[in-house]
């Protein structure tokens, strides 16, 4: 097949399930979260719980001082669906699966920055700078888009440590947990969820610290 051929079809076949995702995304995000029984959440107390027809929503406390949320790319459902609509901004990749992520991510009223350390990285590290100037949260996956698996990567680090901003760990455990096949064998979670929130690192720690704060959460693992 000439190039040509195989780039069109490829084109294609993104514009086909960007579309799908338009539709029918957000209603495939919340039968997969219907699946989960209850959520325990230990650590941190910066949120009010509230649980729903559907699902259950973890409402983060505006603190006075901005903050980073540092989760697991492989733990990233969850957290999406329980911190919707609580003014949470995100980090989310160039990339065309990032523009699958960013099309459902906008109809949860989140605010998203595109980049990553592989392109528009810079960019990304600009509109993080304001966002957190401004005193509003940032969530970010350091291990992403594409891995290491569970390995930090440097830009948390340096965002914390040039604006003096601390860092908040999250792990997301699952008592019937589904692997998928992928680079981080990404968490669907089914049955108990447990949200674990591990001890804020300030800047003159994060770089040391951080991976070893998140692997010392999986103590809390069903």
């Amino acid at each position: 097949m000439p190039a040509s051929n195989s780039f069109r079809k490829q084109k294609f076949t993104q514009i086909f399930l960007l579309k799908l995702v338009e539709k029918f995304g957000l209603f495939f995000f919340k039968k997969i979260i219907s699946r989960i029984e209850s959520v325990e959440v230990i650590g941190e107390n910066l949120f009010t719980e509230k649980k729903f027809g559907e699902s259950w929503e973890l409402n983060f406390v505006n603190p006075k001082e901005p903050y980073l949320l540092c989760c697991w790319h492989s733990e990233l459902l969850f957290p999406i669906w329980a911190f919707r609509g609580g003014g949470m901004n995100t980090i989310v990749s160039q990339s065309f699966d990032g523009e699958l992520v960013t099309t459902i991510m906008e109809k949860l009223n989140y605010q998203i920055v595109r980049g990553s350390s592989h392109k528009g990285g810079f960019s990304a590290f600009k509109e993080s700078y304001k966002i957190l100037q401004n005193g509003f949260p940032l969530a970010i996956t350091p291990d992403g888009p594409t891995g290491p698996n569970k390995k930090v990567k440097q830009g948390i680090c340096e965002l914390s440590e040039k604006l003096k901003i601390p860092i908040l760990p999250i792990r997301i455990f699952s008592s019937k947990p589904k692997r998928l096949n992928s680079w981080d064998k990404f968490l669907i979670p089914k049955g108990k969820v447990r949200v674990v929130f591990g001890e804020v690192l300030f800047p003159e720690t994060t770089s040391e610290n951080l991976e070893q704060k998140m692997e010392e959460l999986e103590k809390w693992d069903f």
